[in-house]
């Protein structure tokens, strides 16, 4: 084996030259100073983004409280933008306004109703649980200062109710009820929804609440969609139009998505309870109760894997049974029916279709298996389902909690135990006697949880009734009546159309209007001075004002509802609905200056908006300016190309005072058509369009 050749030894310096010393290495405490710079350094920058951001006004704070001063006193103001953690503004839904003092009275008791809309009140909150539940228990404590905060919100889930309970628990609560459960999967992050990602992992959800807290966060936010829409790659709807914007989101029973939901409902629940627990505040939960009796299902899942042959004979049994149902044969559609369930037991409507006629056949038991059946089977998830309520009887159990069992409460006030629309104005929302019961059934679990001077104080005295609750909050049949145009309206559109029984429904309501109209002038008289009554005998609640604002400005009296929403927005001066309507009560009363004034309130909440940008475009049109009119009218149908009022403004600014020519006029008979097929019933735009579609004939 050769060896190699040794390598020669370096040579020494030349005598007289110094040796090279090596470089010196950095010590340790360099080189940790070095890392801590290189890791502290990005977020270092973000701080000085952030700083830079706030300072030059980007972006708004999120916290679920504003602290404000409002008539020289410090307050606690509802956030409005407080949903924009969850929604793009477009589409946010602003909560009930509130405000309280910094500091709670000695004495005081808060209480917070958490939860969606069924929660809130919706469609009016002026009757919903929180103001019910406000009376009971000030009958049941006389003298005692009760503060039941409504700090629910529309198509809100989990996700909110755990961010707000967590914003609730700095206010000095007594209390937090928790009535959730609705909008688990059409609402954000939910499997089914069409706001945010679907049903992430509960991480990144609150990953990304975190982060649009941040002033950087909501810039990244806003040029992320504006990238996404220019490029045409936007999945968010951008203007709220309500139920139907989810018939394309529906979610099957076995849907994999359905599982993370649950588990993310979960998890809010559970760490809700915690949190509340660590600050020493007591957390009552509710299951949530539904409309079974009288709710056909939104959507229901095509045909499974069936043969040709199976597929024809559920076609056949199916069909048959519809108009078995139809003449009332109830024995023999459910024959038919039970035919149709045993080809295919997933989908909702044939389920719901037995369930109905085994009702009327006095089959109670059958009768209420598949109802609720037909409830979880619906694929336009807009109800609590079984598998919701199991959650929250669970997690009360495992967690130690308080727990109100609504869904069996008003259940067994139901005939035949299924609720209906002696509870239900439809799906989820409740009639004002709904309201009612839900809130008595709280009521003895609410008052346990109340410190032990505030219990010593009970009157003693029964339940106030239903009426007496209704006298107190000044529920009239004006009111109802506002109450039943709303729903009327609402069921005009998807998805309530394609529910099998909505002529049932909307006939429900066309008979309960024309029975409120035999009241006619004396009906609203009544309202206006029981309202009048009501406000001179002070410390009515804020819903009270509005409401007496909106009738006065119904019978043409803008002066006067102009100085009802001045004070509203005096006393909550953060919320933007009241500016609205100030700006046009004002508008309508000439006072365009100061409608101007108010309108900019708006603009700085939500100035893309379309409902602004058409309450913009009609205060020039009032002024006579005609060019800046069409220029606000123009970008609120480019915000929402089907809103009937900005298309009708637009065609008035196309075709002014109807004097135009050919061009402009088809042009302005197009907008109105537009707007007619959107809002039906609007007679003022099919004035408009007969008055403009005579002149186009001339």
């Amino acid at each position: 084996m050769k060896r190699r050749p040794r390598r020669a030894a370096p040579a020494p310096p030349p005598a007289g030259t110094a040796r090279a010393k090596p470089a010196a290495l950095p010590s340790a405490r360099r080189r940790y100073v070095f890392r801590a710079v290189v890791l502290a350094l990005p977020w270092l920058l973000l701080l000085a983004a952030e700083l830079l951001l706030r300072a030059l006004g980007v972006g708004a704070a999120m916290d679920f409280v504003l602290r404000q001063q409002v008539d020289g006193e410090p307050r606690l103001l509802s956030n409005p933008r407080f949903s924009w953690l969850f929604f793009e503004p477009a589409l946010a839904r602003a909560p009930s306004p509130f405000s309280l003092a910094e500091r709670k009275p000695a004495g005081a008791v808060r209480v917070f109703v958490l939860g969606s809309s069924a929660a809130q009140g919706d469609p009016e909150p002026a009757f919903g649980l929180a103001r019910v539940l406000e009376v009971l228990l000030a009958d049941r404590y006389p003298g005692v200062e009760l503060e039941v905060v409504n700090a629910a919100a529309t198509a809100v889930n989990s996700h909110y109710v755990y961010q707000a309970a967590r914003g609730c628990l700095g206010l000095e609560p007594d209390l937090l009820v928790v009535y959730a459960g609705n909008n688990e999967v059409v609402g954000p992050f939910g499997a089914g929804t069409v706001l945010s990602a679907q049903a992430p992992p509960l991480p990144l959800v609150r990953a990304q609440v975190a982060v649009q807290r941040t002033r950087t966060g909501q810039l990244a936010g806003r040029t992320v969609r504006a990238a996404a829409r220019a490029l045409g790659r936007g999945t968010s709807p951008g203007v709220w139009h309500g139920m139907e914007m989810f018939l394309d989101r529906q979610v099957a029973r076995d849907d994999p998505r359905l599982a993370r939901t649950y588990h993310n409902y979960e998890r809010n629940l559970v760490d809700l309870c915690r949190i509340a627990r660590g600050a020493g505040v007591p957390v009552l939960l509710s299951t949530v109760a539904v409309n079974l009796r009288s709710c056909g299902p939104f959507g229901s899942a095509r045909l499974g894997a069936l043969s040709a042959a199976s597929r024809s004979r559920w076609d056949s049994a199916y069909a048959e049974a519809r108009q078995l149902e139809a003449a009332g044969r109830w024995q023999d559609a459910a024959l038919r029916l039970r035919e149709a369930v045993a080809l295919d037991a997933g989908h909702a409507e044939s389920v719901y279709r037995l369930g109905r006629c085994e009702l009327r056949l006095g089959r109670l038991e059958d009768a209420r298996r598949h109802l609720g059946l037909a409830r979880d089977l619906d694929t336009l998830r807009f109800r609590a389902d079984s598998r919701t309520n199991a959650i929250v009887r669970e997690v009360a159990r495992r967690e130690g909690t308080m727990l109100v069992d609504a869904e069996q409460a008003l259940a067994a006030q139901s005939p035949d135990g299924l609720p209906g629309e002696e509870t239900f104005l439809d799906h989820v929302h409740l009639t004002f006697d709904g309201n009612y019961r839900l809130a008595a059934a709280l009521l003895d679990p609410v008052s346990l949880a109340l410190p032990q001077p505030v219990r010593a104080r009970a009157s003693g005295r029964n339940i106030p009734s239903a009426e007496e609750v209704a006298h107190r909050l000044v529920y009239t049949d004006l009111d109802r009546y506002r109450i039943a145009e709303t729903m009327q309206q609402r069921l005009r559109d998807p998805p309530f159309t394609n529910q099998p029984d909505h002529p049932e429904q909307v006939k429900r309501f066309d008979d309960e209007l024309l029975a409120l109209r035999e009241g006619g002038g004396a009906a609203v008289e009544a309202a206006v001075t029981q309202y009048q009554a009501a406000l001179r005998s002070g410390g009515a609640h804020w819903s009270l004002r509005e409401r007496y604002a909106i009738i006065q400005k119904r019978v043409g009296n803008a002066a006067l509802a102009a100085d009802q929403w001045r004070i509203l927005t005096r006393v909550l001066p953060q919320y933007p609905g009241f500016w609205l309507q100030l700006s046009r009560a004002l508008r309508d009363s000439g006072r365009f200056g100061e409608a101007r004034d108010a309108l900019e309130k708006v603009l700085e909440y939500q100035p893309d908006a379309a409902v602004t940008l058409a309450e913009l475009a009609r205060l020039e049109l009032a002024q006579g300016r005609t060019e800046p009119a069409r220029e606000a009218a123009s970008r609120a149908v480019a915000a929402d190309p089907r809103d009937a009022n900005a298309l009708e403004l637009l065609a008035a600014t196309v075709c002014p005072r109807r004097e135009c020519g050919p061009e402009e006029r088809s042009r302005a008979v197009g907008l109105l058509r537009r707007a007619l097929e959107a809002a039906p019933e609007s007679e003022v735009i099919r004035r408009d369009l007969d008055a403009l579609q005579g002149g186009e004939r001339r």
